[in-house]
């Protein structure tokens, strides 16, 4: 059976007052400091959207290193290739 990937995008709509989402977190945008803005801070949250999209293993390795982790995690080789063990 052949392993698949899938490359994932969350966007939800932020509305907020007097400054930008990006200046209220002081530049520590994660997606807790938004859930709390929303939650229990002075923003409005809603809109949610994803979409998904199939990757191939070499992709799915390139985008592990651009989101500060590893191929290895999913058991990749950096070329994307099944890692021989784990």
């Amino acid at each position: 059976m052949s392993r698949k990937f899938y490359r994932n995008i969350v966007q939800i709509v932020v509305l907020s007052e007097d400054v930008p989402l990006e200046e209220g977190l002081g530049g520590f945008a994660t997606l807790e400091n938004i859930h709390d803005m929303i939650t229990f801070g002075d923003c409005v949250g809603g809109n949610l959207t994803i979409s998904s999209q199939e990757i191939t293993g070499q992709q799915a390795a390139d985008e592990c290193y651009e989101l500060a982790s590893e191929p290895y995690f999913f058991q990749l080789n950096d070329d994307g290739t099944d890692a021989e063990s784990y």
